[in-house]
């Protein structure tokens, strides 16, 4: 296919034009009747519509725009400003009959340039590809992430995301008999709202495909964005909120379990092994700790249990001292601690000053790590969720894989539910990849994760109404046991049991 470019605003006579416009049309049309595809059908034209407007405004002595022909066309339809061409009618043309009587008739419907730029489907069926390419024998896909990977402080989690994919892709890479890898393309977005806005323009030019992503707040804003747009697919995303949980986000599916899941576990744990019902919440004043919050709520609301005292700090600092003030004067047995890392160690620290010291501590998966600090520096019991089984003790084949990839490929690192997660979600996207003939596309990968039951005896089930694979959690209650699959649909769909609770909550 030639690939010509009139470039800026150079007036060219129009018997020039038409010569280069003869060879241009003569390859497409070649092109057309060999392939006999849609695809290349609007590419005809797209070209032709151009084309032809150029050609009468040339004869009127107009400047034109630039005009990119080529045999991409999505990418170079945006360049040539094709929805700022006014449709024409075939029969106008000369040059357009010619075309019709030698290759028959053509809808008009088909000549609306703005129509088709508009047309989702036809960008799809670019976009829903994804980037592949032949080295060798082998064939070499294209995944993209974005991650916070500094500033140090706010990094712990990315860089354990990323391990995650990076031991299982350098795993593949030494296998001499696979015969299709994948190039990872990971940018660090600095844990800044501005920088992941923009790193994920900038992935999607690369790929459609991006896993792993990770930040509420950007997928909340610029993901959600693409992911209505269809210009982005997200494959698990290491994120637990409700919001894009919903059946008309089919470019979207997760593995982990939402924190509405997470939380209903450790109501569960505190209600019926620790007899706490005396609920409070330290939380983030963002957009993440209060939709959080308010998951909360419902999940204790559907007990018929209230909260007894909410907390708050600001999302960038550790300003926790208000917080344990109203906090302290509820008197709590369970404390749900709805914050990141920092902040969630310090309130601890100063709750159990002000006298807490008989509350447990309740957290969602993001805090599991400071677990034992919590124990050890100020004597509290944290207990803590875990969309993932026990990476240390747990002996499930996959498990067991995991940490020998972690041994062998990177030894320095410690185990972690994050790099767990991270290295799940990589092997389920190659299983299903290697399910897949070419072109490979997002669409077939969907469809190909939904229908995955098993991964080395840890049991799968898509749910379509939450984009979900897995409504599992675990519980860490900050002993040196294995971690607990907690059965919380007991407590929340047995109504013999949620009347007992409920009955039980109004003598508290």
């Amino acid at each position: 296919m030639v690939d010509i470019t009139l470039h800026g605003r150079k007036k060219i006579r129009s018997c020039e034009l038409l010569r280069i416009i003869q060879k241009l049309l003569q390859n497409v049309l070649e092109e057309y009747i060999m392939l006999k595809k849609q695809s290349c059908q609007t590419k005809f034209f797209l070209f032709l519509i151009t084309i032809i407007n150029t050609v009468q405004a040339q004869a009127a002595d107009q400047e034109q725009p630039i005009i990119a022909l080529s045999s991409q066309p999505i990418k170079r339809v945006e360049q040539a400003h094709i929805t700022t061409i006014k449709p024409i009618k075939l029969e106008d043309s000369d040059l357009a009959n010619f075309i019709v009587s030698r290759h028959g008739h053509i809808h008009q419907e088909t000549l609306d340039p703005v129509a088709l730029s508009k047309n989702k489907s036809f960008y799809n069926d670019k976009q829903n590809k994804i980037p592949t390419k032949k080295i060798g024998t082998k064939s070499e896909i294209e995944i993209c992430s974005s991650l916070p990977l500094t500033p140090e402080e706010n990094a712990q989690l990315g860089k354990q995301i990323n391990d995650g994919m990076n031991l299982f892709f350098n795993k593949l890479k030494k296998n001499n008999v696979t015969k299709r890898l994948v190039k990872l393309y990971v940018l660090d977005n600095k844990s800044d709202f501005e920088t992941g806005k923009s790193n994920l323009e900038t992935l999607i030019q690369k790929s459609p495909a991006l896993l792993n992503l990770f930040g509420s707040d950007i997928l909340l804003s610029k993901g959600k964005e693409l992911l209505e747009d269809k210009k982005m697919t997200a494959f698990f995303p290491v994120e637990g909120l409700d919001i894009l949980r919903k059946p008309e986000y089919s470019n979207m599916i997760y593995l982990r379990a939402s924190h509405e899941d997470e939380l209903k576990a450790l109501v569960t744990y505190s209600i019926t092994k620790l007899n706490h019902k005396k609920f409070a919440v330290f939380y983030e004043a963002s957009d993440w700790g209060e939709a959080v919050l308010e998951s909360l709520k419902k999940v204790l609301d559907s007990l018929d249990f209230k909260l007894l005292a909410d907390g708050s700090y600001p999302p960038g600092t550790v300003d926790i001292l208000n917080a344990v003030g109203k906090i302290s004067k509820a008197s709590p047995n369970a404390i749900f601690c709805i914050a990141k890392s920092l902040p969630a160690d310090n309130f601890i620290s100063k709750a159990m000053d002000a006298g807490m010291f008989k509350s447990t501590f309740l957290g969602l998966s993001n805090i599991l790590s400071i677990q034992k600090t919590v124990k050890k520096s100020h004597g509290a019991t944290l207990i803590a969720s875990s969309v993932t089984p026990d990476p240390e003790k747990n002996s499930l084949p996959l498990t067991k894989q995991y940490r020998d990839d972690m041994k062998k490929y990177l030894p320095n690192r410690q185990l972690s539910s994050y790099s767990f997660e991270s290295y799940i979600n990589t092997m389920l996207l190659y299983e299903s990849i290697k399910k897949i003939n070419e072109p490979l596309t997002t669409e077939k990968l969907i469809t190909a994760l939904a229908d995955t039951k098993d991964l080395l005896g840890l049991k799968l089930s898509f749910d379509p109404a939450t984009r979900t694979l897995s409504h599992q959690v675990w519980i860490s209650d900050g002993s040196d046991k294995e971690w607990f699959l907690v059965n919380s649909k007991d407590l929340f769909h047995e109504k013999a049991l949620v009347k007992t609770v409920v009955s039980e909550n109004k003598t508290v």
